[in-house]
């Protein structure tokens, strides 16, 4: 079969499926075919070679090709690519496919925001919105919000491919209090470590590894009731960090409240407490910390540097306060 008969019968099928535009998308799934495999696969090429016979094997494909989109499978989600603003977007299944009339939205923002705006972007799904925003207007930033992890991976790696920075978040941790929703499996930002103070970069350390592995092995153990004790230990001291990282509204904590809450979690001072009781008992070593030892607080605010020494100081003052709590 010659690659015209092939879009030709590919065509007939697909409007015999109710698919509109059917010679056009037969069209485009031979130049996906040709494109997958580096081959050419432009206009000019077909116009010379669409006589050419093409290989079995290419029919073969070809043909399964026609026969998804015939059962209304989007040609996007077949082929994976969406132009939107002239850029190229990732798509599947679990993103909504870009639509044309959505580019008169991003031409309407762009006439608006400037250069130090940030922008939010609710149910981003492929990040197309946000992404076009930054990429096309200098000097804005952006977060992109889905309840979907799938959807988010979609606007992670659109992200990656456009280099253009932005944090994604799931819905579902900032509605359950984390602040900010953060996965940390997902964000392609580069600035937030490059914002951070000294002291809040070293008591953070291997906090964005070690909740990666937690949400990891928390759908692990979904399918699994037996966990050994070294499994378990991680579950409580990752759903200690999750609890920790939940703050009510309007109610942020300071730089060195900050530290020492990380600091101390980090380094297990926490992990003996319920997880109801965990808020009320980062609150009150906190006020103990403010009232008996004001002079590390002070330090790290002003200094916002975390030594070894203030480290140090710091867990044994956490130590004490375990020791009170307890008596009580």
């Amino acid at each position: 079969m010659t690659y015209r008969s092939m879009v030709t019968e590919g065509g007939r099928v697909l409007a015999a499926a109710g698919v509109p535009e059917a010679e056009l998308d037969a069209w485009y799934l031979l130049e996906y075919l040709r494109k997958e495999r580096g081959e050419r696969s432009d206009r000019q090429w077909y116009l010379l070679n669409r006589e050419d016979e093409a290989r079995a094997e290419e029919e073969k494909v070809y043909q399964e090709l026609i026969e998804r989109q015939a059962k209304r499978i989007p040609l996007q989600q077949i082929t994976g690519e969406q132009e939107f603003m002239g850029l190229s977007f990732r798509v599947n299944e679990h993103v909504l496919i870009p639509r044309q009339d959505t580019e008169t939205l991003v031409e309407e923002a762009m006439g608006k925001v400037k250069s130090g705006d940030q922008v939010l972007d609710m149910c981003t799904g492929s990040g197309c919105i946000l992404l076009s925003l930054l990429k096309l207007v200098p000097g804005l930033t952006g977060t992109g919000v889905d309840i979907s992890g799938e959807a988010l991976k979609v606007a992670v790696e659109n992200g990656k491919r456009l280099q253009t920075e932005a944090s994604f978040l799931e819905s579902d941790l900032f509605f359950s209090g984390m602040r900010p929703a953060v996965n940390v499996g997902l964000s392609v930002s580069r600035v937030g470590g490059a914002a951070q103070t000294k002291a809040m970069k070293k008591a953070s350390g291997s906090i964005r590894i070690d909740l990666a592995q937690y949400r990891e092995m928390e759908v692990f153990t979904q399918f699994s009731s037996d966990l050994d004790d070294a499994t378990k230990a991680q579950l409580a001291y990752g759903g200690c960090l999750m609890e920790l990282l939940k703050q009510p509204l309007c109610n942020p904590l300071s730089l060195h409240q900050q530290v020492i809450t990380l600091w101390t979690a980090t380094h297990k001072k926490l992990v003996h407490v319920d997880k109801k009781h965990l808020k009320k008992y980062q609150m009150d070593m906190l006020e103990y910390f403010d009232n008996v030892y004001p002079e590390i607080g002070k330090e790290i605010d002003e200094k916002k540097v975390l030594s070894d020494e203030l480290g140090e100081k710091i867990l044994q003052a956490a130590d004490e306060f375990k020791d009170r709590a307890a008596a009580k």
